[in-house]
């Protein structure tokens, strides 16, 4: 049979059955591709939780002068004289 510019092969009109593999094919792929966004999801989590626990730590801690004005107390330093109270 030949075919002419104008005219199309003819087409199957079903498909009875798929080729041989292409289930575990498809299931292999499936796999790999819902491994592949796990690992980035976990990827993307741990950088998140790096860069936050980073930040918290890059603060500066307050002086001591800073946590007496804070709670409004008296400085331990320089409370007791040398020589009394023992």
């Amino acid at each position: 049979m030949l075919f002419t510019a104008n005219t199309n092969p003819p087409m199957p009109t079903t498909l009875s059955t798929t080729p041989k593999g292409y289930r575990k094919l498809l299931q292999s792929l499936k796999q790999r591709i819902h491994n592949s966004q796990f690992q980035a999801a976990v990827s993307v989590n741990r950088e998140l939780i790096r860069s936050t626990l980073s930040k918290s730590f890059q603060r500066e801690l307050p002086t001591e002068a800073e946590w007496v004005e804070r709670i409004g107390a008296k400085p331990l330093s320089g409370a007791r004289k040398k020589g009394k109270g023992r």
